[in-house]
């Protein structure tokens, strides 16, 4: 059975979709069977951020009125055969989804995937209240910024509140030499700072956006920063313990490090 992620935000603009879509491929890239679901109803961007744009013929609310079977709804990637996208509805609304009707359709999605990955839209509306229903685990993403960090926070305790899940924290774009410089905390004090269990962080790197004008993802971008970062989250995401990274290190002793790893 596939463990459901949901991933959310305080607010908008973090860069939630890009981390739900490197993810996923990461997860492709090591052969798991992985499905990716643009629950941003109406607002759909999967299919642009993965290249599958001209692929999408069904979508899920199409599947809730029997237009289509769930199998015709989930499109394979054209890169990675073991992933798959199933988007919500660019016409449908929030409200056109029960809480019961996705409980069965994601009861079925379980059995065909190892892990399940939902794009949540922004902020605690009632499609995010939807998609937290069906969830097993859930992370929030956030910039290293105050106002992001209390929106993250505030987000959270909500969710604490209404459910029985404890989000996790994802921080993109950290900017290392912020830290270096010590204008920024390290992730492990904002995560403590507000509260939450650190996934992972993703560094500020420019490659990203290259990739993402070239409609690929983050797993796929040019920084052995990013893309190493990003397949520690994943690791971690299915119960792997893998050493947060130690962003002060000194550029020899990483080195140096890699260096005797590739002698064991």
């Amino acid at each position: 059975m596939g463990k459901v992620w949901a991933f959310a935000s305080g607010k908008g603009g973090v860069g939630k979709s890009s981390v739900s879509a490197g993810l996923a491929v990461e997860f492709a890239k090591r052969g798991m069977r992985t499905l990716i679901v643009d629950a941003d109803i109406g607002l759909r961007n999967l299919d642009l951020m993965l290249g599958m744009q001209d692929r999408v013929l069904y979508e899920l609310s199409d599947c809730l009125e029997k237009r289509c079977s769930l199998e015709e709804a989930m499109v394979p990637h054209p890169t990675y055969p073991s992933l798959y996208l199933l988007v919500g509805g660019q016409t449908a609304k929030p409200g056109d989804f029960s809480t019961g009707q996705l409980t069965k359709i994601f009861s079925t999605i379980r059995k065909y995937f190892d892990v399940v990955l939902v794009d949540c839209p922004a902020g605690l509306g009632k499609g995010f209240r939807n998609m937290l229903a069906v969830a097993d685990d859930l992370a929030l993403v956030a910039t290293p910024d105050d106002v992001c960090l209390r929106d993250t926070q505030k987000t959270a305790q909500t969710v604490f509140k209404k459910a029985t899940l404890s989000p996790y924290l994802i921080l993109n774009r950290y900017d290392v030499s912020s830290l270096k410089n010590g204008s920024i905390q390290s992730p492990q004090t904002i995560a403590s700072n507000i509260d939450m269990a650190l996934l992972g962080t993703i560094p500020n790197d420019a490659q990203v956006y290259s990739a993402l004008l070239q409609g690929l993802t983050m797993a796929e971008c040019d920084s052995a920063e990013v893309t190493i970062a990003l397949g520690n989250i994943a690791s971690r995401m299915r119960g792997q313990d893998v050493p947060f990274e130690n962003y002060l290190k000194s550029p020899f002793r990483k080195w140096l490090e890699k260096f005797m790893r590739g002698l064991k």
